[in-house]
């Protein structure tokens, strides 16, 4: 459904400007509309991994999620939905869509880190789609490019907050796993 709300508005903004104005200019410049805007974003996809992976620490300033945003999250009724948002991390090898292993401090931390790494590359992806749309050819601002440009970044918002959604419960798990298991290894002693 997820995919079907993005397509339906990606095929209304070409079906508009086909139905007001067809010219093979006016096909050629949509053609080039989704190519200099989604284009871009491929970019920080492939360059996030190249680094340093001390960036992507989850107890960083800017991953940290304080209780106003958290409750601000859940008012939006994220519990209800982000599970129908489509979850691409089979691509690098790290599916996020639920947790395989929730007693297992490692996957935790490596799940830690890769909702960073998604948060930072959705922002990217948003950043780029608003900057490239200032390269469209002149008359096809309005029309074409800020029209795909906003489509594409509010289909990349709902990835971003379900990401600064699941980090502080991942945190309390970790936490109280590490606590576990010092307790262990002292009642062992």
């Amino acid at each position: 459904m997820y995919f079907g709300i993005l397509l339906f508005c990606i095929f209304s903004i070409i079906f508009f400007n086909l139905l007001f104005s067809f010219t093979w200019t006016m096909a050629l410049n949509l053609f080039l509309g989704f190519v200099i805007v989604l284009v871009p974003s491929l970019i920080p996809a492939i360059l996030i991994r190249l680094l340093p992976k001390k960036w992507f620490n989850p107890d960083n300033n800017i991953y940290n999620v304080n209780k106003k945003e958290s409750n601000f999250l859940i008012k939006l009724g994220i519990k209800k939905w982000k599970d129908k948002v489509p979850e691409l991390g089979k691509l690098v090898n790290f599916k996020k869509d639920k947790i395989y292993d929730v007693n297992n401090p490692k996957y935790l931390e490596k799940f830690l880190i890769e909702t960073c790494y998604a948060e930072t590359l959705h922002i990217l992806c948003i950043v780029t789609a608003l900057v490239a749309m200032f390269f469209m050819p002149n008359g096809c601002f309005w029309n074409i490019a800020f029209p795909i440009a906003i489509v594409y970044s509010v289909y990349n918002i709902p990835s971003i907050l379900i990401q600064r959604f699941n980090r502080p419960r991942l945190k309390v798990q970790l936490k109280y796993l590490t606590k576990k298991n010092k307790n262990d290894i002292i009642n062992a002693i």
